[in-house]
């Protein structure tokens, strides 16, 4: 038996919301994930450096910061 670890992400709401829309019948998170990064010819490291330009990017940042302290004062 091969034992996969699994790790734990924290995304928005938004962003679940979105993630939920794109898998397809009967696929999990980790086929979604696998299918985005490695399917389609599209590579998901296309993206990188995209936001940083973004008008918005400070606040995702700012966003990202704060969800990350609430998970570690909940922990």
């Amino acid at each position: 038996m091969i034992y996969m670890g699994y790790k734990t992400l924290s995304v928005s709401d938004e962003i679940y919301d979105l993630l939920c829309a794109m898998k397809e019948d009967n696929e999990s998170f980790n086929e979604l994930f696998t299918r985005l990064i490695r399917g389609s010819g599209k590579h998901i490291l296309k993206f990188h450096g995209q936001l940083s330009d973004s008008a918005d990017f400070d606040k995702i940042m700012a966003r990202i910061s704060d969800e990350r302290k609430n998970e570690q004062e909940r922990l």
